[in-house]
């Protein structure tokens, strides 16, 4: 099942918008793992700079999705570095913020994803959906990355 649409969807999400965070917020910030310097060299490696770029983001649930979404990170076979579904999952929350520059560079990393590997192609179609990202790459503050 997709956390992003079917076939049949129109290609819209609901958007949400990011509140100032709050104690739960904070807590949980504190109670993840960090990051490790092997999630990272992937996430380099794989040239996920946007993702690098919002690690620096001022909302910590920002910043908490980008280390879910790197630390989900594999590599197979010695050359194909693939993001698992929990990892996809995070991209597609980034993506449902009203926040234009979050939006614009997790579209950015769902592309580079997407073209460094098939079988990563082939989850971001089925799990967050080609209508979904098409729909955000027409969106006028997202879509000259595409251009």
């Amino acid at each position: 099942m997709s956390f992003g649409g079917d076939a049949r969807s129109r290609g819209t999400i609901r958007l949400r918008t990011l509140r100032p965070p709050g104690v739960k917020t904070l807590k949980g910030m504190f109670d993840k793992k960090d990051l490790d310097d092997d999630h990272l060299a992937l996430a380099d490696e794989a040239q996920l700079d946007p993702l690098l770029n919002l690690l620096t983001h001022e909302h910590p649930t920002v910043r908490a999705l980008v280390e879910e979404a790197i630390m989900n990170l594999e590599k197979i076979d010695d050359n194909e570095i693939i993001m698992n579904k929990r990892g996809i999952q995070a991209l597609y929350k980034l993506l449902t913020f009203k926040d234009p520059a979050c939006q614009r560079e997790s579209i950015w990393a769902i592309a580079i994803l997407a073209g460094i590997s098939e079988a990563n192609h082939d989850v971001i179609k089925v799990d967050i959906g080609w209508l979904t990202i098409m729909s955000l790459a027409k969106h006028p503050q997202v879509c000259f990355i595409f251009m």
